[in-house]
């Protein structure tokens, strides 16, 4: 190893600038400080805006998703209804003439009428649960009691047949009738 010769050593000039650059570089450590301090707290609001940033995209991953659910549910409602449609088409093809037909010949006062039916339909419906059925379901039991009538009608008639007189009565009857 060489030893350093006199020009090789540092002059007081070459001292005094290099204290003059360390005075230089030491007035930057301050500066330099609050610049490292300013970029962590940068540092610091990029992290929360970034943890913002993930909720966000979070809530619109969850949003997509269920929008993604809403948009199949409503291609299978879309797709039935397509399917309930052509049912309705083909039904309403074949009905067409008849409604046209049945279009064509009913009247106001028919229209005006069957609105009348319907408005007392319900108190027709309560007279013949009350009144009418029940009387129909009594009308096997009428039936003897009508023969019985009958026969004794048939008895008065060839009783009073049977008595002096009847048959001019009858004649006499017959003749008003006419």
């Amino acid at each position: 190893m060489r030893l350093p010769t006199p020009s090789d050593l540092p002059t007081p000039a070459d001292l005094l600038r290099a204290a003059a650059s360390v005075g230089d570089a030491l007035d930057l450590v301050p500066r330099a400080t609050a610049l490292i301090t300013r970029i962590g707290d940068l540092l610091d609001r990029v992290d929360t805006l970034v943890d913002r940033i993930d909720a966000a995209v979070d809530r619109i991953e969850l949003v997509t998703t269920k929008a993604d659910r809403a948009v199949a549910g409503a291609t299978g409602i879309v797709d039935a209804s397509d399917h309930l449609l052509g049912d309705v088409k083909s039904l309403t093809t074949a009905l067409m003439p008849a409604a046209q037909r049945f279009a064509d010949s009913v009247e106001p006062r028919e229209v005006d009428a069957a609105i009348a039916l319907l408005d007392r339909l319900p108190t027709v419906l309560t007279h013949l649960d009350e009144d009418v059925l029940p009387m129909l379901q009594q009308l096997d039991r009428v039936g003897p009691d009508v023969h019985e009538i009958l026969e004794t009608v048939n008895d008065l008639r060839e009783m009073l047949t049977g008595l002096p007189g009847v048959g001019l009565l009858m004649k006499r009857g017959d003749r008003r009738e006419e």
